[in-house]
């Protein structure tokens, strides 16, 4: 069961986290490649984890950014020397996540990081179905967003 559920996920958004993976690493292939490969093994590792699978892209692309630094910490790029003047202004990646305010943020981090949604509940102090509410008015907000880049 678990894995026809992963082959529809990974069937339904594998480009879309290949692209954004590739755009978030200026245009290369192979670091793309390897970044969405990561993602979905996550994916395969926490999909017990997961809740609301309807809503899976977010948490895609919260991986997706996860594992992008985590390339690029693991493979430094050269730099070079006509770089070096644009590395005086730092550049700003975008991130679907960006709509999101602060605490918003955090919240989808610890959500669909694996934490246990009680316990996030509690150390929030608020109940598990407003927990819920708010998650799904994040992923309400996110759809829009998304739905209008779209256009």
């Amino acid at each position: 069961m678990a894995e026809k559920i992963i082959e529809l996920i990974y069937r339904e958004y594998y480009e879309t986290v290949f692209r954004y993976c590739r755009v978030r690493l200026n245009g290369d292939l192979h670091a793309a490649q390897d970044c969405t490969q990561e993602v979905f093994l996550v994916l395969h590792k926490k999909l017990k984890k997961l809740v609301d699978l309807k809503s899976i892209l977010p948490w895609l692309y919260q991986t997706a950014d996860r594992e992008i630094k985590n390339y690029r910490r693991k493979h430094p790029a050269m730099i070079d020397i006509d770089e070096i003047a644009d590395l005086a202004a730092p550049q700003q990646e975008d991130s679907p996540l960006d709509i999101l305010d602060e605490e918003e943020r955090k919240l989808v981090e610890l959500y669909y990081g694996g934490a246990d949604k009680y316990a996030i509940a509690k150390n929030l102090g608020i109940s598990l179905d407003v927990l819920y509410k708010r998650m799904h008015r994040i992923r309400k907000k996110l759809k829009e967003n998304f739905d209008n880049t779209d256009k």
